[in-house]
């Protein structure tokens, strides 16, 4: 019974452990209204000053809205979209393309 208590208390432990290493807000659009439907956690590959995150840290991004940014296109409206993720994104986060790329592709 002492043996079931003590390997209990350990998976406790552990959970907490895990839980506190998820990261609280995660990098996507501000106009985005619904939950992501593709979301990664990884390892971020730079500091991330607006969310407190060093390099190395656990992130969460919302790829979907990643795509809209690492997707390169000739259509006007889609570089427009572009241009309008890329601002909304510096805003928010303050970082730039090559930075996203950065923490996409790491």
């Amino acid at each position: 019974m002492k043996r079931l208590i003590n390997s209990f208390g350990l998976v406790l432990f552990a959970s907490a452990q895990v839980a506190a290493a998820v990261p609280a807000e995660c990098i996507q659009l501000p106009s985005r209204q619904q939950s992501c439907p593709h979301l990664l956690y990884k390892k971020s590959a730079l500091a991330i000053t607006k969310l407190g995150v060093q390099p190395n840290d656990m992130i969460c991004i919302c790829l979907s809205d990643m795509a809209i940014v690492l997707t390169e296109s000739t259509r006007p409206e889609a570089q427009l979209d572009k241009l309008k993720a890329l601002q909304q994104l510096q805003q928010a986060f303050a970082l730039d393309e090559k930075q996203i790329r950065a923490l996409v592709r790491y």
